[in-house]
């Protein structure tokens, strides 16, 4: 049940007028609030009402500040935007330096599952991106459209850090969620093309990576799962697929060991979701 919130005239009869406005102040502060971005990590799927789906919960979502990017690499995030329900919105994609960075913006498609509504599918956006929610919203209620962003990251890119900010304007309002990027020293392998048949879209998006691990980087046969498919169209478990299989080129050109978890046969319950960040990390190294 929905609490409703005292008008004004209420609070004015009720409080004295320090506490009036005060009161005031807050309830204007709470609508300003209203309209939201947030960046998740690529493995925290978002619904249309702005909660991470049921497969990718598990504990805290990590906050993503200052997330580290290897050279001749895609950095992928997920990023839930609450626009104001009646008015246009442009998002921008900034950086400083400018011009560094190439980055690829797509919208999320919801599909409705017995786990909820999950999105998957991606649809490619022209930057800025400018949609109102009437015409973005794809399912009943929708407060909250998801993009993913795609960062790529040229070879000549020097190590440094820099600032990348997802930007929503509307009329002479702002809202900007900034990162402060960290180019490693890390140089990847050209991304491979995968065309290979993928779990269900209701799995945890960890079991895309160990998925991708087992099939192309345990040293194992491949799994059943693994048959070459027809190119299909952008989905967030193709693209994560996409960046675990270049840390797992990147492995293997270091000789570096399989890691355990990714390798298991199936991922221990009390795991995070967000497990392969620090697994990513430690292979970066």
């Amino acid at each position: 049940m929905t609490a409703l919130l005292p008008s004004a005239a209420a609070v004015r009869r009720r409080a004295p007028a320090c506490i009036w406005r005060f009161l005031l102040l807050a309830l204007l502060a709470a609508g300003a609030q209203a309209q939201s971005v947030r960046i998740y990590s690529e493995f925290q799927r978002v619904d249309p009402f702005g909660q991470v789906v049921t497969p990718d919960r598990g504990g805290a979502s990590r906050e993503i500040l200052s997330p580290a990017i290897a050279r001749n690499a895609y950095a992928s995030f997920l990023v839930a935007v609450k626009p104001p329900r009646d008015e246009s919105v442009t998002i921008h994609i900034g950086q400083n330096p400018e011009d560094t960075l190439q980055p690829a913006l797509y919208r999320a498609m919801f599909t409705e599952t017995a786990r909820g509504w999950i999105p998957d599918r991606l649809e490619p956006v022209s930057q800025p991106y400018t949609f109102d929610l009437s015409s973005a919203a794809t399912v009943p209620g929708q407060t909250v459209v998801l993009l993913w962003l795609d960062l790529w990251t040229p070879a000549r890119v020097p190590p440094e850090r820099m600032r990348v900010e997802v930007q929503m304007n509307w009329g002479d309002r702002w809202i900007i969620a900034p990162m402060e990027v960290r180019v490693q020293e890390t140089t990847l392998p050209k991304p491979p093309a995968l065309r290979l048949a993928l779990p269900s879209p209701e799995m945890p998006l960890g079991e895309v990576v160990r998925w991708c691990w087992r099939a192309l980087g345990c040293g194992g046969p491949r799994p059943a799962t693994a048959r070459p498919q027809p190119q299909a169209p952008p989905s967030i478990r193709a693209l994560v697929a996409r960046n675990a299989a270049q840390d797992i080129l990147h492995a293997r050109e270091r000789k570096k060991p399989s890691p355990p978890d990714a390798c298991a046969e199936t991922l221990p319950a009390s795991l995070h979701p967000e497990w392969y960040l620090r697994v990513r990390a430690a292979l970066w190294r």
